[in-house]
């Protein structure tokens, strides 16, 4: 299926370039493809765990606000994350933290050695939910102001 998919986007000349032609040959063969997923396949699967951590986190205040208004359904979800996301931004620089998951088993599943770059990863996450969390806040001010404004005939 991948190299089916790989074949048609060889045939598009506008994408074609320095990624596709690594994208096709990570992808692509097979052996090449298993090297890839032995390398990178523990910090593809973090990843997706901690986006999946991310939402549940956010689908959990969504319950607990299921009768609020829109906006703070919002408001709440990124909320949620920008809590879990501000605690877990501290577990990529506690060096002593660190070198006690070096001694366990979970250092084979987690790339400890790139520390920095999850802490970034999550300070630009941190920023993107601020900003939804403020606008959320915002929208639900303005919401609020249109929806309790008399109408003419009440006066």
């Amino acid at each position: 299926l991948l190299c089916v998919f790989c074949v048609r986007v060889s045939m598009w000349s506008i994408f074609t370039g320095r990624f596709w032609a690594t994208w096709r040959k990570r992808f692509c063969e097979p052996e090449t493809r298993r090297e890839y997923w032995a390398i990178e396949g523990h910090r593809i699967i973090f990843i997706l765990l901690y986006v999946a951590g991310n939402m549940a986190v956010g689908a959990v205040w969504l319950y607990y606000y299921w009768a609020a208004p829109p906006w703070i359904k919002v408001a709440r979800f990124f909320g949620g994350m920008l809590n879990l996301n501000c605690a877990a931004i501290l577990f990529g620089v506690m060096r002593t933290f660190l070198s006690w998951l070096r001694t366990i088993r979970i250092s084979s599943f987690i790339d400890l050695d790139v520390n920095i770059e999850f802490h970034i990863k999550v300070a630009y996450w941190i920023a993107i939910c601020g900003a939804a969390h403020g606008m959320a806040h915002y929208f639900n001010y303005s919401w609020l102001l249109t929806a309790v404004q008399p109408r003419k005939s009440d006066l």
